[in-house]
């Protein structure tokens, strides 16, 4: 009988290790019932402290026996408990909050409305319609910018559009090839104006612009007027906005009265539609 009770006090204080490697207090609250439960039997009072000295299980520290726990223990509270765990479960990390966007403002509101209006209407339609063409590179010698002209100016003759600035099938070889100038469409003897104030730099006749004109203007800008039927102003002749200095005609490369307008500065060709 003895030695069984030696067996089960063995027994107790292996569980007792067990729970003093998982939990401190649970390890207190336990060692204190098994006291309880054998302190009223001397034989098991002295087995317990004998394999307690052995294993360093009885003592909590080294001033505190068994029989000491027996009277002095306490249970742990509630909030110790509470305490303990809490000590051992992982922290939380808040989760990310999403991140509100920015009411617009109306300086936002400017900014999108200039951006929609930064290509002029007429630039936007150009470009629509070159869209055809995109395979192609644009000339060397051809800017598709709007430059501010330094002068007054004007339409230089009363017609409607034929054949615009850009590539385009060419009406006699039937290839597509770029359009350094606007066609307008317009009955024979139709005046044709200066487009600015400048100066007559070239009064002639060739197989291809027929009878033409070049006038060079302020900013080293110049403007051609080809395939007219009459020339009305001479080389070095001043001009000024507006004035008659040609009739429309069909002389030259033309399948039909029309005024063939370039407008160039310094070798690069732009749009004149853009500025009429």
């Amino acid at each position: 009988m003895r030695k069984f009770r030696i067996y089960a006090a063995a027994g107790l204080f292996l569980a007792l290790t067990a729970v003093k490697l998982i939990s401190p207090t649970a390890t207190l609250t336990l060692r204190a019932q098994v006291v309880q439960a054998v302190s009223g039997s001397d034989d098991y009072r002295k087995a317990v402290q004998t394999l307690g000295e052995k294993l360093g299980l009885g003592k909590e520290d080294d001033t505190v026996s068994v029989s000491d726990t027996a009277e002095s223990y306490s249970p742990p509270t509630i909030a110790q408990l509470r305490q303990e765990q809490t000590s051992i479960l992982p922290e939380k990390t808040a989760a990310p909050q999403p991140t509100a966007s920015p009411a617009p403002t109306e300086d936002d509101a400017a900014v999108q409305s200039e951006t929609r209006e930064a290509v002029p209407p007429a630039v936007q339609a150009f470009l629509d319609s070159q869209a055809a063409y995109a395979d192609y590179a644009v000339p060397a010698d051809v800017s598709y910018t709007v430059p501010v002209l330094p002068f007054a100016f004007a339409s230089p003759v009363r017609g409607t559009t034929s054949s615009g600035f850009g590539y385009r099938m060419h009406p006699i070889l039937n290839q597509i090839k770029f359009h350094y100038g606007t066609d307008f469409a317009a009955q024979s003897g139709t005046d044709v104006l200066a487009f600015a104030d400048g100066t007559v730099e070239t009064a002639a006749e060739n197989d291809s612009f027929g009878k033409y004109l070049v006038i060079s203007h302020a900013g080293g800008y110049k403007t051609l007027y080809a395939h007219c039927s009459a020339l009305c102003v001479a080389a070095g002749d001043a001009v000024k906005l507006g004035q008659k200095i040609a009739l429309v005609g069909q002389t030259g490369s033309a399948t039909g009265p029309h005024l063939h307008f370039e407008l160039s500065c310094g070798g690069v060709y732009y749009n004149p539609e853009f500025y009429i």
